[in-house]
């Protein structure tokens, strides 16, 4: 029995069906079509999977398992995403979800701010966002959307438009917006949330860690990390080479093995993984539904931690 414990669907803000994204139905249809893994979870950002998502996997004999990535912060640390894992007929989800609704408020609140000054500095096209009422705080939910909002005609002005949506991002955390209140939920505060939920709370793609100057983290800063938050695994399965520093295969084998050599120190400690699916049109022919993995024994204790019956 094989997992595939971290993909995304049209539900995720940089998931789009025109660029090859999935809604949850089309992709559990392709995972069924493929039979690569047989244990899957929808893990969209800042939002947990749907009980129709449960539903329509098991009478597709797929066992599912309620997911969400979460974006949070801690001290010394840049973003730190957290995968929360949860099955969705043992437990009430009710105060992950409350949390989560409360950290959408606020990143309304602040997208509408950036609007506002980036129209202020000319970069965004006044009109356009009247006329479609993004300034309004229920639209715009995260920094990302508004960094690919920069690299797009349709809502940029040419002498601002940025070609790059990294360097997008950097301009976002410049000088002009320093007076912007950032967004997030503290990770030790939801991984607190998700124990008393009967959930899990794992630290996704941790390589990706950067510290508040920009290095990278490494295993010492890992185990900190783990100990302060009190989260419950880490990624051990996933495709790193994917990603913009253009890792290379062999890098990225690497890195997992070292993450999961680590893990293995503490039997209580769990190593999930997945392929990070976004869309089909990815080269990268590892990031495609199944074709990153958790492998059976992994699998098996995930699931049995969660209440399913095997």
């Amino acid at each position: 029995m094989k997992a595939d414990l971290h993909m995304h669907t049209t539900r995720s803000f940089d998931v789009e069906s025109t660029q090859g994204g999935k809604s949850a139905k089309q992709l559990l249809d392709l995972i069924k079509h493929e039979g690569k893994v047989q244990v899957v979870s929808f893990t969209d950002h800042d939002k947990l999977s749907k009980k129709s998502d449960f539903d329509y996997a098991s009478n597709n004999d797929l066992i599912f398992v309620g997911g969400g990535e979460v974006s949070t912060s801690s001290l010394g640390f840049k973003q730190i995403h957290v995968l929360v894992y949860f099955n969705p007929q043992k437990i009430d989800i009710g105060e992950i979800q409350k949390e989560l609704n409360n950290l959408m408020k606020g990143r309304r609140v602040m997208c509408a701010s950036y609007v506002k000054r980036l129209i202020e500095l000319g970069v965004f096209k006044p009109p356009r966002f009247q006329r479609r009422q993004l300034i309004q705080e229920n639209m715009i939910v995260s920094r990302a959307e508004l960094a690919q909002m920069l690299t797009s005609r349709r809502y940029t002005y040419t002498s601002h438009r940025f070609n790059d949506i990294h360097k997008a991002w950097e301009f976002l955390g410049g000088q002009d917006f320093r007076n912007i209140q950032r967004q997030s939920t503290n990770t030790k505060k939801l991984c607190d949330i998700v124990r008393k939920s009967e959930g899990l709370t794992i630290l996704a793609h941790p390589w990706q860690i950067k510290y508040r100057d920009g290095t990278r983290i490494n295993l010492d800063g890992i185990e900190r990390l783990v100990n302060l938050t009190g989260i419950d695994g880490i990624e051990g399965y996933y495709p790193y080479h994917w990603w913009k520093d253009e890792i290379s295969p062999d890098q990225s084998k690497k890195m997992n093995f070292e993450i999961r050599e680590w893990a293995s120190g503490d039997p209580d400690f769990l190593i999930t993984g997945g392929s990070d699916f976004h869309r089909n049109t990815n080269p990268r022919k590892t990031c495609l539904p199944g074709r990153t993995y958790l492998p059976h024994e992994h699998t098996i204790k995930l699931l049995e931690r969660l209440g399913y019956d095997i």
